[in-house]
């Protein structure tokens, strides 16, 4: 079964954006429950594809909101711990943002940021 570890959550930045759009915020959050569910069915992240969740390369995830008329552009940034069959929720990003998003990697302490 796979799991989701809130480890490198951000959840100060989280909890402050999820006050201005809960959601925008519950949207993504609901949609990487549906991935959790695809993995379980299907084994691995090569099994299915899907629009809405991306790779952003380095075992990084994106996974854009769906379902929220009038919403704030939101991704929530997901790595992918395939041995130990875990998701890590490590980031969001979106167009309202200084476009920086930050994505760890668990047990690596490296912390890499994209535009």
């Amino acid at each position: 079964m796979w799991d989701i570890r809130d480890a490198l959550a951000e959840n100060n930045r989280l909890k402050a954006f999820g006050k201005k759009h809960p959601l925008d915020l519950a949207a993504c959050f609901s949609t990487l429950d549906h991935i959790v569910a695809l993995l379980n069915r299907h084994g691995n992240i090569g099994a299915f594809q899907i629009g809405f969740f991306r790779s952003e390369g380095e075992s990084v995830y994106r996974i854009d909101q769906a379902g929220v008329k009038h919403a704030v552009e939101t991704r929530l940034y997901v790595y992918v711990y395939t041995v130990g069959r875990t998701l890590y929720p490590a980031g969001w990003g979106g167009a309202n943002q200084d476009g920086l998003t930050r994505k760890k990697r668990p047990g690596s302490g490296s912390l890499r940021t994209s535009v």
